[in-house]
């Protein structure tokens, strides 16, 4: 079996380099076609050090992700939203700490851009590259199917038990080491089974050391988005309420720098 966390750590490098690359290329070729670059400090520099705020921005952001990797439009979601979030950065630290020393906005609107489709390029052919070399393949997933509703994913492995299977490997050490070997380079193994022997199997998930899942009728009928634990008692949220106070005075103070810019300039 192939182990798909080298392969996904192959590919992750590959776009992080070449957007790190792509983003100089992009603020010097703008630097060069518009502007003279004279000064102290140049255009092309100021823009440059938005590089490794980007790469910081994008690694936090998740802009390399096994998701990233499987659609391409969550990725250029995700690229779109760290871009953004750098460039806005870069102006408000540049008029917070220097105010008289901006960027031409010719040029880092042009970088931006150049860099931007040039990232979008690069995820397209990394698309094309699992979906043509790996057969969409960047995770190894295993289904075990233990008498519970079905589960239908996409180029993932199945593995059908007896249903007396569960009680007789929590004392067969034998059968316990042959369930174990076909867990192993798993990034995700999902079970299926009734409710009464979910337990056995969550001790066997947790042995093995794997990424281990339950299926549960239950929390898909009632809609779960989230699961809470507090004093050792789980909690299901099934509704949201309204964004939290961090994230309204986030939202607040990009508007408020969005709208405020044009008028300093």
């Amino acid at each position: 079996m192939v182990n798909m966390e080298y392969r996904r750590l192959r590919l992750y490098i590959l776009t992080f380099f070449s957007d790190l690359v792509l983003m100089i290329a992009g603020f010097s070729l703008a630097s060069h076609l518009i502007g003279d670059g004279a000064g102290e400090l140049s255009e092309a520099d100021l823009m440059l050090a938005m590089v490794p705020l980007f790469g910081l921005i994008a690694i936090y952001g998740r802009v390399y992700s096994i998701r990233g990797l499987e659609s391409l439009p969550y990725a250029v979601q995700r690229l779109t939203i760290a871009l953004a979030v750098s460039a806005f950065l870069l102006v408000f630290v540049l008029f917070v700490l220097r105010p008289t020393m901006g960027i031409v906005r010719g040029q880092y609107l042009l970088g931006l851009l150049m860099a931007w489709l040039g990232m979008i390029a690069v995820r397209g052919f990394v698309a094309l590259y699992t979906d043509k070399v790996c057969d969409g393949l960047v995770q190894n997933r295993l289904i075990i199917d233990d008498g519970g509703p079905e589960v239908l994913l996409d180029k993932a492995l199945h593995i059908d038990v007896a249903p007396e299977m569960i009680a007789r490997a929590l004392d067969d050490p034998a059968l316990l080491d042959r369930l174990g070997r076909n867990m192993r380079g798993m990034d995700r193994v999902i079970v299926s089974c009734p409710t009464e022997r979910r337990e056995g199997w969550t001790r066997i998930l947790r042995a093995a050391g794997v990424q281990g899942e339950i299926l549960s009728e239950t929390l898909n009928r009632l809609g779960v988005l989230d699961i809470i634990r507090e004093n050792n008692v789980a909690f299901l949220v099934v509704s949201s309420g309204t964004l939290g106070l961090r994230s309204r005075i986030i939202k607040r103070a990009m508007d408020l720098l969005i709208s405020v810019r044009p008028f300093l300039s």
